[in-house]
């Protein structure tokens, strides 16, 4: 018996020492709050709204290429059909072309403008986790989250990243009122 128990105490006193700092924060939460992401949405708008323009454009011309076709393809010699139907064609093509790229360049560049804020926000989580003695960080934005124990170090590594914190919004007033007579 005394083997089991002298067993058990050891047992428990390496689960003890071996016990590790958890923390969690939101990524989401982090980037949003930088104030850089002000400017990255400014460029992001921007680009997409010179590819949405172009695309305007693109379509104008379709559609005026669509109507002169359709309004003149009784009269018109058989080559000139081919030639204004395969012009018709030509363009659905790149539009659909464009369209195509315009959304990749556009995801391109919103990685590329995002990235160095992701990586400002990696080494203030490590040097919070260093700081504060974390073993780990837990990011909840990312949806593997299944347990909200640990400490909750999204204003420190805003500190770090020199994000203003928000002040948490006043309390209610607790007293009741008192009941009409």
């Amino acid at each position: 018996m005394k083997k089991v128990s002298l067993f058990l105490m050891l047992v428990c006193l390496s689960v003890v020492a071996s016990a590790q700092k958890i923390g969690h924060t939101d990524g989401q939460v982090l980037l949003f709050s930088m104030p850089e992401i002000t400017k990255v949405n400014a460029d992001l708008e921007k680009i997409s709204s010179d590819f949405t323009n172009t695309m305007n454009e693109m379509q104008k011309d379709y559609q005026t290429k669509l109507q002169e076709f359709e309004s003149n393809k009784t009269t018109w010699p058989e080559a000139i059909l081919q030639s204004k139907y395969k012009a018709i064609v030509d363009l659905e093509k790149n539009m659909g072309d464009f369209e195509q790229t315009a959304n990749q360049e556009l995801e391109k560049s919103r990685n590329e403008m995002i990235q160095p804020l992701v990586d400002r926000i990696g080494v203030a989580i490590e040097q919070v986790a260093k700081e504060e003695g974390y073993s780990y960080i837990i990011d909840a934005s990312s949806g593997v989250l299944l347990y909200r124990g640990g400490d909750d170090v999204t204003d420190k590594i805003k500190t770090k990243l020199g994000i203003p914190l928000t002040p948490a919004a006043p309390a209610a007033p607790t007293t009741n009122p008192a009941p009409k007579k």
